[in-house]
């Protein structure tokens, strides 16, 4: 008889007697997902409450016994269990929240993925842990991997926060979502990740380097040397590859037209050794010694006998001049 009569104090009810049993909770929308909670009940002053007959609000609602009794023993949850005094949580670093009438965890420590544990808190980002919950109170989109705490994949940790990593290209919302490429931007105009004006992406696509406007300029990568067209990074130096020098007329590096050789334009010849870049120049398709050089031992210099290659120059000018007339 007395074990009949502890069930039914248990479940709320003395012989016909009804006792008040109240919920605790933060939200409306946790009073509705109780088990055989009335869908009218509303959370008030941290109450679950409901309306009788006569539209009047109480603290107890029908048939909540039975639930309360069975939730405190179906559920595997510790955390958030009803409680009136800490014996009733059974939880190492945890107590009964005497206004909520709920098993908490102290402070310094934060309840575990399944609620049946209080873990200790950590500090940031690579702490040790054991539960993602750990980590997620600290720094949103982390989780704990192989232990420590760390961010979720496809996020990298930039100023204390994980950030969505936005791939180089992409549309983007803000600079620090491409971040994991050094030194790129949201670009504001198109909305996509790229590299600041003035810079260049490198070929391993991990950050951005600066171009490089000048020939014989320092450099990491060819790809910083593609304004100056043609142009290499050949041992840290843009220039132009082997049999071709860069013309500042056109900014490119063209082939090489040497003294004697076919040529299209003046900007086709040049000799490797000259300090002065005119000293060939593209007469009726052949490159010649420029007006003011002469030839000796196959290279155009510049000196006394100018004034004969000149001359020489004039001939040649005059004689494919008279060519094309005739």
């Amino acid at each position: 008889m007395l074990s009949v009569l502890l069930s039914l104090l248990v479940l709320g009810t003395v012989v016909g007697e009804y006792h008040e049993i109240t919920v605790p909770c933060q939200t409306t929308e946790q009073c509705i997902s109780f088990p055989k909670m009335p869908p009218d009940a509303i959370c008030d002053d941290f109450v679950c409450k409901c309306f009788d007959e006569n539209r009047e609000m109480r603290k107890d609602c029908p048939g909540m016994g039975p639930a309360i009794a069975m939730q405190g023993r179906a559920s595997g949850s510790l955390v958030g269990r009803t409680c009136t005094r800490n014996d009733d949580c059974n939880l190492a670093n945890g107590f009964c929240d005497s206004i909520l009438k709920v098993c908490t965890c102290r402070t310094g420590f934060v309840k575990s993925g399944d609620s049946r544990r209080c873990l200790k808190g950590v500090k940031s980002l690579g702490s040790s842990c054991q539960d993602d919950e750990q980590c997620k109170v600290i720094i949103d989109n982390s989780r704990c991997a192989d232990g420590q705490c760390k961010c979720l994949e496809k996020y990298h940790f930039l100023e204390d926060t994980c950030w969505k990593t936005i791939e180089f290209g992409e549309e983007c919302m803000l600079s620090q979502e491409c971040a994991h490429v050094a030194e790129a931007e949201c670009n504001m105009h198109d909305r996509k990740c790229t590299c600041p004006l003035g810079s260049v992406i490198s070929q391993d696509g991990r950050r951005c380097l600066p171009s490089v406007w000048k020939i014989e300029s320092e450099c990491a990568e060819s790809v910083q040397c593609l304004h100056l067209l043609g142009a290499e990074c050949i041992d840290k130096i843009c220039r132009c590859r082997s049999g071709q020098h860069f013309d500042v007329s056109t900014d490119r590096c063209v082939v090489t037209k040497g003294l004697g050789e076919n040529c299209e334009g003046n900007h086709e010849c040049y000799q490797d050794d000259s300090s002065d870049p005119k000293s060939l120049s593209c007469i009726a398709g052949t490159c010649i010694c420029s007006e003011g050089f002469y030839r000796e031992e196959g290279k155009c210099v510049a000196g006394a006998n100018a004034a004969t290659a000149s001359a020489v120059l004039l001939l040649l000018s005059l004689l494919a001049l008279f060519s094309h007339s005739s």
